[in-house]
């Protein structure tokens, strides 16, 4: 938003409801980029259709960025529920040459390394 204003693009404090005052101090919404991608399709097919991807309490989809050591590496959508295993060796197609996996590591708001252990866990993407 601050950008839009012509300011420097700093984060705005958490206690700034952009809902009551927003751009140039009028109430706004500001959404990602991926949420709007999902629009054209959940009024082409439904809200009935949107609803039934996911989990009973996660709705929808998540974009994943696969790099590093992997076979297939490259940007995959996939359903809220998908388990980390899911997305490293069924999608990724595992680690090259049979070796065994180390360790994870989440950017963005996991941004937090996970040891192998617990990638064995049943770790389940939500929001």
């Amino acid at each position: 938003m601050r950008s839009i204003e012509g300011r420097n693009p700093e984060p705005r404090p958490k206690y700034i409801r952009t809902s009551v005052s927003g751009i140039w101090d009028k109430p706004s919404n500001l959404n990602n980029v991926e949420t709007w991608a999902n629009v054209p399709q959940i009024i082409t097919k439904g809200a009935a259709w949107y609803a039934g991807i996911g989990t009973e309490r996660s709705k929808g989809t998540k974009m994943i960025s696969l790099s590093g050591n992997v076979v297939n590496s490259g940007v995959v959508e996939v359903p809220f529920g998908t388990t980390l295993r899911q997305i490293v060796f069924d999608i990724g197609g595992g680690i090259p040459g049979g070796k065994k996996l180390k360790a994870l590591h989440f950017g963005g708001a996991w941004a937090d390394p996970s040891p192998k252990a617990s990638s064995t866990r049943h770790w389940i993407l939500t929001r």
